[in-house]
């Protein structure tokens, strides 16, 4: 797929008006395809509020107080219904090859709650992979995993990052994310919970990976 040129920004908005105000703004005045993997989106009355003017937004039509959703600026995407819900969007994008060709990318935005009493991933992310795998085709995940590992830069390991871990192990999946800096931060401690995951056809398709996001 190389020559598919394709900024991606993952972001954690923590329901926040003022930062869905400041996303908003800044894809207003691209001028470039983009494709904004987006977990806890700002919601008013449980509905995701805020990306006005900045690209097709993609979410699960049935999920209540989604916290997860896609926006594509100037993108050919569709919605892949039967693995989107409030936590799990996914889309399909067709990408221009250098042979000239088109060729799918299954990308997903993901968000692991903190409280589930099920260790990460979830059932549907599960079954996303697997369909990837089954039909040869690549991914990319930006996932708020909530999950610890010293693996993606977290100072520790909990249970819920070494389920993760195990799974994206197992699957042969790519962790795109390059140092510690913190992608967590409050008033008590900071950490790295926010990942990037991804197929091995997908790695060289990444320019660079930054804590902003991917370029």
């Amino acid at each position: 797929m190389a020559g598919s040129n394709i900024p991606f920004t993952q972001i954690n908005l923590h329901h926040s008006k003022s930062a869905s105000a400041v996303l908003a703004r800044c894809a207003a005045v691209m001028h470039t395809k983009h494709l904004f993997l987006i977990q806890e989106p700002w919601l008013v009355k449980g509905h995701i509020k805020g990306f006005g003017g900045c690209g097709k937004l993609f979410k699960a039509d049935n999920a209540e107080r989604p916290r997860a959703c896609i926006v594509a600026k100037g993108l050919d995407a569709c919605l892949l219904p039967q693995f989107s819900d409030g936590d799990l969007v996914a889309v399909r994008l067709k990408l221009n090859t250098d042979d000239g060709g088109v060729r799918d990318l299954i990308v997903g935005s993901v968000y692991m709650p903190y409280d589930s009493e099920e260790l990460p991933p979830q059932r549907n992310m599960i079954e996303l992979v697997t369909y990837v795998k089954e039909r040869g085709l690549e991914l990319l995940l930006g996932c708020d995993a909530n999950s610890h590992h010293l693996v993606w830069g977290s100072s520790d390991i909990n249970p819920r990052g070494e389920s993760l871990l195990d799974f994206i192990m197992s699957t042969n999946l790519q962790i795109l994310n390059r140092g510690t800096k913190p992608t967590f931060l409050d008033s008590r401690r900071q950490e790295v919970i926010d990942i990037t995951l991804c197929t091995r056809g997908v790695v060289d398709l990444v320019a660079g990976w930054r804590d902003g996001g991917l370029k």
